[in-house]
């Protein structure tokens, strides 16, 4: 039987370079229950029923192999690494797109970003709760939250 999943609210179409703009070819990201360390299952497609392997390889274009579908009511973690393991970001409280069993105040967009191994994700970032209740409005999306870029 088909479970029932909604598409991730990342990943999917997205690039991943490191800082000097290089494609990050053949990183991995692993997959996560919210907030834990708990491996978590993700599909390839909106029937459910193909698992993805984990971790999910970034391709030589940096994009993922598979699309990332999570099952309702689960929002994710999400840890991206390069080929040398080394941590490059956390994404966590992810829920799917237009699930609505999650309430959108848990979609808290915390991100880490390694400099040091040269890896960012090359996507806009919603605007987060907390920016939304400080009356903040980001004008450089593709920036992480507390960024000071994001607001200039």
């Amino acid at each position: 039987m088909a479970n029932t999943v909604f598409m991730s609210a990342l990943f999917n179409d997205v690039r991943f370079l490191t800082n000097s703009g290089v494609i990050l070819n053949g990183g991995n990201v692993y997959s996560y229950l919210a907030g834990t360390n708990t491996p978590a299952v993700t599909y390839t497609d909106a029937t459910g029923n193909t698992p993805n392997p984990d971790p999910i390889t970034i391709s030589s274009t940096g994009l993922l192999l598979n699309e990332v579908w999570q099952l309702q009511q689960q929002p994710m973690k999400y840890v991206v690494k390069d080929t040398s393991n080394v941590q490059i970001a956390v994404y966590d409280n992810v829920p799917g797109i237009n699930d609505v069993s999650v309430p959108p105040s848990s979609f808290i967009f915390t991100t880490y970003l390694n400099t040091s191994a040269g890896g960012v994700i090359s996507f806009n970032i919603p605007q987060t709760v907390a920016e939304g209740s400080a009356g903040v409005t980001p004008v450089n999306y593709q920036y992480a939250p507390g960024v000071v870029d994001r607001l200039l």
